[in-house]
């Protein structure tokens, strides 16, 4: 711990300031890069202006600092000084974390004898707060004397600066020591300042003194000796490529590895907006970026061999880098087999499991689980990557992985993760698409990468001449068949390392050559290279013939061993280890004398010399699940007749397996091709594009068969007679399989139809990339620049052409944002899409241009004027210079352009000047709307109160501007001058033109000045006739806070006054009935009876009346009761409200009233009188006309299902059921009557519910006799 203490206080000095200012001494430290920190009062005395530089002395060297408007910041004593000129020096880093005891070291350089350096040693003793309510913290057992001022404390506890030193202090009777202003605070008035918790490499220095112990205090976000010892273990692991070659010279992942995009997932009825919109989504992104941002959990979906497991491991390995390095990451790497996820214990055990599987002896801490139980570091998650979910065959085990997944995601806990999985049958992953988790598409290589993809393998592979080689392979591969699929990673890998081992002479013919020969590659030069007959047969020498005997069958049958193991596995019968599999396979090969371990160990051996197999967590895998598949194919027998088995091949799809069991047996009995091919076609669509599929994978059929098929899908492709379907669509994906060059001039076709909707057409241009990516862009780009095309197909063909090379899409961006022609908002989206990857300049011009557009909406200006301004901030502020002189932009646009001026600091600029002249320039503008004019005005009192003061009279005067607004700008005179605010305000008052609106707002901002004059306008607006009755109201009601005893006099003329609506005349009364109870039972009197009064309101009214014991109450209650223009809700209450059960019996007897409140007011009755009102809910559940209402329900709800079957069963995208009628939520309330009758008569309830069970609505007597079961069972 000393030893650490020493360096850290040696790195605290080398990063302390002597600073000077005329006649004043302190200390500042390097706090960011080309940044010092210090007290503002070294700076300048309490109350003065700045100076623009002071002088910084470190070591031997001085030089300037300078003092920035935003920097000096007096208001918490802290001034953040820049460095003038070029310094390479070191920061030292601030924590906030602070407990009473903890131990402190500063450094200074104090007046006198130790000016070039001094220490202080002192205690925390905690918070205080002065005079001002400013809080300092004090620490004592150390004197502060003049010049230590603005010097770092450093905390031992923590290993971060703590605070900065502001003054000595000796308070009386105490002991000596200081206030220091403390980091907490320095963060919120520096929010610029990096927290603990921000990694970056300036500060790794720093972080690289901290012990395990410091770095846990401070919250650190920095790699503990602990946990990097995992992170480079797992950095070392992850650049192993994933499918481990058997080659001599098999090459790290790294130097292969290709970034590739991948695409958001978007389902049919989620890609769609509203109408025919396109919905917004991401535009496709690098692979390697899923993880950035706030994401919980993201699904990569993608098919076999696309590079998802490359895409995990160098995920693991470049984050797991960006740690060791201080830059940091999203999250802390967990790279395991999805596997590892399926175990019975807690999640941080099976972590630790499967991380320890593949870390191995790399590992020097195996207590792993203890490690992932907690966050790595503060605040940042682990993210573990699982590694194909589709590999594990049980369901039960797959599920729990899905589960712990879905369970884990769920929670804000330590845990984030990107899953990789093919697509998984049944629905499985729907759970998490419901949930809106994203999911994306890994897609294949882009016709640029493919040529860098193979220079790459074979360098590694050490081919001479590796770029003559590269173009030999693009000729040979541009004349095979397999040319489209060369696009996956896999296939890719596999056609180099073969093309490679035949010295660049020749390509398999087809898919399953390519395999064949790819194994038997792995498999001889595995043996080749290892002398594995020799070697083995050396080692069983000790044990006799028969054991070498052993082992020349053993090689000689391995690859028949592999393929029947593979079938075993794939087909789920053998769920053990793959090699306690291969023993049993072989057990008969065994002689008797050889100890059963060393056989197993032998059989073990002889798998790894086959290439195909790998150790993965401890356990021996194929390396890659389609070289399972294939293998899994070979050791299946072949039928005489093959036909047959295309059905089954049909079942699973075009997966795959099926794809490889179908071409292995057509290649196995090519006479019956033409068989399988008229099986195929009489299958529909679906057998033609599975025989379309197997063509391009370089099944050999008959030309006249294939010409056929050809023709077919053609046709189907045209959609003669009919508009786009998912069969046209599914028809031409295979078209373009069989013809690539046919499909892509279908595709073409499409793509440029503006009659197609914008959803089936970006689908076109989908398949227009797919079918030819190279050619896709000529087409693709000048339609993008098209004025005629729609915004949203402009975007498709950016995302998809992103796809295919994000520079090509970058360009085209910038095109597009340069073209005046294009409409604003697509100009504007491009050119956001392009702030964070085109070079400065370009990206200047860009915005430039936009920002200069005349004829583009305001807003757009603005926003490309605002970021242009973050780039290069003299071209920016004169952008938005223009745009806010510029008259016809939006006031809104021009006060936003303004504000951007002095809302972003930079450094040495200072554009509060030039911004009060804009804001005085639209504040005094009379064409400019008024609201905008005030608030121009409010910005310039912090710029130039003398022109605010100015801008707010001139529109309080004006009577062209709205009343609101010369109200505002009057009442914020009040900051300068009170009575010039007062005489303004009054004026509006009084001034029609100012409109009811103005002249409240007028005279509510002048009841905070003078009273008297507000209560005066407000009771001039309430009795003005020629003011709107609400605004007249309005004003009465206010008068409750301005001067009461005038407010009665206000409502009693609001509330008789004809000329104003019901409801404001019903609300004054009634509050006049509370202040002046006898005065308001008279005018309450008077309008209950008002025909011009609305029915709701005259029974508020009548309610209120019966609290004051009016004698007309009653009479007004029944006379509502009775009034069928009020709704049976209102009635029924006037009628409880009256207490009368002639009224209830009236009420329940009414059939022009619905049979709910019917029935209520039956119920009610019979609480004041038990036999009428038993009476009346008897007679209820009689009356046919009870349930009138709820017939009407039902019509309109047999009318609505009838239409959504309809529009079922006419939607190519329906899923689910057909809608059905239900009507068990359309109560019966004669039904309902019988039941409540219950609470007097039970035996009478049963009867009149069993009569129901008879009623002739079958839904009615459903009720009844559940109603029975239920509650009278």
């Amino acid at each position: 711990m000393k030893e650490g203490r020493a360096a850290l206080a040696e790195a605290l000095r080398a990063a302390t300031v002597m600073v000077s200012a005329d006649d004043r001494i302190g200390t500042g430290f390097f706090v960011a890069p080309g940044q010092v920190l210090t007290c503002a009062h070294v700076v300048t005395a309490p109350g003065s202006e700045p100076p623009e530089h002071v002088v910084g002395q470190w070591g031997d060297r001085e030089f300037k600092l300078a003092v920035t408007p935003s920097g000096f910041l007096p208001e918490h004593d802290l001034a953040l000084l820049k460095v003038v000129g070029e310094l390479d020096h070191p920061v030292a880093c601030l924590a906030e974390q602070m407990e009473p005891g903890d131990e402190l070291w500063a450094y200074g350089h104090p007046g006198g004898a130790y000016r070039q350096g001094d220490v202080i040693r002192s205690v925390y003793d905690g918070p205080s707060v002065n005079a001002e309510g400013v809080e300092l913290l004090r620490v004592t057992e150390g004197r502060a004397i003049e010049g230590f001022s603005g010097g770092p404390v450093l905390n031992w506890r923590t290993g971060g600066v703590c605070g900065v030193l502001r003054r000595a202090d000796a308070p009386p009777g105490g002991p000596p020591g200081a206030r220091l202003i403390g980091a907490e605070r320095i963060f919120e008035a520096v929010p610029d300042l990096k927290p603990p918790s921000v990694p970056s490499p300036d500060r790794l220095p720093w972080f690289r003194l901290l012990d395990e112990r410091q770095l846990a205090a401070g919250r650190w976000c920095h790699p503990s000796p602990r946990l990097r010892g995992y992170l480079e273990a797992a950095q070392l692991t992850a650049r192993e490529h994933p499918y481990r070659l058997a080659l001599a010279n098999a090459p790290q992942l790294g130097s292969v590895y290709l970034r590739q995009q991948a695409s958001p997932v978007i389902r049919g009825q989620e890609a769609k907006g509203d109408g025919d919109d396109l919905a917004v989504e991401a535009r496709p992104v690098p692979a390697d970026l899923l993880l950035e941002g706030d994401r919980r959990c993201v699904f990569v979906v993608g098919g076999p061999g696309t590079g998802k497991s490359s895409l995990l491991r160098h995920l693991a390995e470049t984050s797991a880098g960006r740690w060791l390095d201080g830059a940091g990451a999203p999250g802390v790497p967990v790279l395991v087999p999805a596997g590892a996820l399926a175990a019975d214990c807690p999640l941080p055990e099976a972590l630790a499991d499967g991380v320890t599987a593949a870390l191995g002896a790399r590992l020097a801490d195996r207590r792993l689980a203890e490690l992932f139980e907690d966050e790595p570091l503060p605040g940042v998650p682990w993210v573990v990557l699982v590694d194909g979910v589709d590999e594990i065959l049980d369901p039960e085990r797959r599920r729990r992985v899905l589960e712990t997944v879905a369970f884990w995601r769920s929670r804000s806990s330590r845990y984030s993760f990107l899953v990789t999985t093919r697509p998984l049958p049944q629905g499985q992953l729907d759970r998490f698409r419901e949930d809106g988790l994203p999911f994306y598409e890994i897609e294949p290589f882009s016709p640029d990468q493919l040529p860098e993809f193979a220079g790459k393998w074979f360098t590694a592979l050490g081919m001479p001449d590796p770029d003559a080689l590269v173009v030999s392979f693009l000729d040979r591969l541009a004349l095979s068949r397999l040319n489209r699929l060369a696009e996956i990673p896999l296939i890719a890998t596999m056609l180099c390392v073969v093309f490679a081992n035949h010295d660049g002479r020749r390509l398999p013919p087809s898919r399953v050559g390519l395999y064949e020969e790819f194994v038997s590659v792995l498999m001889a030069k595995r043996h080749t290279q290892m002398n594995a007959l020799e070697r083995l047969q050396q080692r069983m020498k000790p044990y006799g013939t028969a054991a070498e005997q052993a082992v020349d069958e053993l090689l000689a049958d391995l690859r028949p061993l592999l393929d029947h193991i593979a079938d075993q596995r794939l087909g789920g019968q053998g769920r053990e280890a793959l090699l306690d599999l291969a023993v049993a396979c072989v057990a008969d090969l065994r002689p008797a004398h050889l100890p059963a371990g060393e056989w197993r160990n032998l059989v073990e051996e002889v798998l790894r010399l086959s290439g195909l197999v790998v150790e993965r967590s401890g356990e021996l895998e194929f390396f890659h699940q389609t070289i399972l598949e294939y293998l899994a194919v070979c050791a299946r027998e072949t039928p005489a007749d093959i036909v047959p088995e295309m059905n089954f091949g049909m079942v699973l799809g075009r997966s795959s397996f099926a794809l490889l069991r179908s071409a292995v047996l057509i290649e196995r009995r090519p006479g019956q091709a033409r068989d399988v091919a008229v099986a195929l076609r009489g299958m529909g669509l679906a057998g033609l594009a599975f025989l379309a599929a197997l063509v391009n994978d370089g099944v050999e059929f008959p030309d006249d068969v294939v010409d056929e098929v050809r023709n077919e899908l053609e046709e189907l492709s045209a959609g003669i007679g009919g508009g786009w379907s998912r069969r046209r669509s599914d028809a031409l994906e295979a078209l373009t399989l069989i013809d690539p060059d046919l499909g892509f001039a279908y595709w073409k076709r499409l793509a440029t139809d503006g009659a197609l909707d914008h959803f089936d057409r970006r689908e076109a241009i989908r398949g227009l990339v797919r079918a030819g990516p190279g050619r896709a862009a000529a087409v693709l780009e000048p339609l993008a620049l098209g004025w005629e095309t729609p915004f949203p197909i402009q975007q498709a063909i950016v995302y998809e052409l992103t796809v295919l090379s994000r520079r090509r899409s970058d360009e085209l961006l910038a095109r597009m944002a340069l073209a005046e022609h294009i409409a604003g908002e697509t100009r504007r989206w491009a050119a956001a899409g392009l702030l964070d990857r085109v070079d400065l300049p370009t990206r200047a011009e860009i915005l430039g241009t936009i920002a200069s557009g005349s004829v583009l909406p305001g807003s757009y200006r603005q926003w490309a004027a605002a970021r242009l301004f973050t780039q290069d901030p003299p071209l920016g502020a004169d952008a938005l210079t223009a745009v806010a002189e510029d008259r016809t932009v939006p006031a809104p646009d021009r006060l936003s352009a303004v504000a951007t001026l002095i809302g972003v600091f930079v450094h040495g600029l200072d554009f509060r000047p030039r911004a009060a002249e804009l804001f005085a320039a639209i504040a005094f503008d009379p064409a400019v709307e008024a609201p905008y004019r005030v608030r121009s005005a409010r910005e310039l009192m912090q710029l130039r109160p003398d022109l605010a003061r100015r801008a707010f009279a001139v529109i309080a005067a004006d009577r062209y501007a709205d009343g609101v607004s010369r109200a505002r700008a009057a009442a914020a005179l009040a900051d300068f001058d009170a009575v010039q605010a007062i005489a303004a305000l009054s004026e509006i008052t009084a001034d029609p033109a100012s409109g009811a609106d103005g002249r409240l707002e007028a005279a509510l901002a002048l009841a905070w000045l003078s009273r008297p004059r507000a209560a005066n306008a407000l009771l001039s607006l309430a009795a003005d006739r020629r003011v709107p009755g609400a605004d007249r109201a309005a004003a009465a009601h206010h008068l409750d806070w301005v001067d009461r005893s005038a407010l009665p006099s206000a409502l009693t003329a609001i509330a008789h006054d004809e000329r104003i609506a019901g409801a404001h005349r019903t609300r004054a009364a009634v509050r006049l009935s509370r202040l002046a109870p006898e005065a308001g039972r008279l005018t309450l009197e008077a309008l209950v009876t008002d025909g011009a009064i609305s029915g709701p309101d005259r029974l508020e009214i009548a309610c209120r009346l019966v609290a004051l014991d009016s004698p007309d109450a009653q009479a007004a209650l029944a006379s509502l009761s009775a009034e069928r223009a009020l709704d049976g809700a209102r009635r029924l209450h006037a009628a409880m409200e009256a207490g009368t059960p002639d009224l209830l019996a009236t009420l329940a007897a009414d059939t022009g009233l619905d049979g709910l409140h019917r029935v209520r007011a039956a119920f009610e009755l019979a609480a004041t009188d038990r036999a009428r009102g038993m009476d009346a809910l008897a007679a209820l559940s009689k009356d046919p006309t009870t349930d009138d209402a709820r017939a009407e329900l039902v019509r309109a709800e047999i009318a609505r299902v009838k239409r959504a079957r309809k529009n079922y069963f006419r939607s190519d995208e329906a899923t689910g059921k057909p809608p059905e009628v239900d009507l068990s939520g359309i109560a019966s309330y004669r039904v309902l009557a019988a039941r409540l009758l219950a609470f007097y008569d039970r035996k009478a309830a049963i009867d009149h519910l069993t009569a129901l069970t008879s009623a002739p609505d079958e839904d009615v007597a459903d009720q009844a006799l559940t109603t029975l079961a239920k509650d009278f069972s």
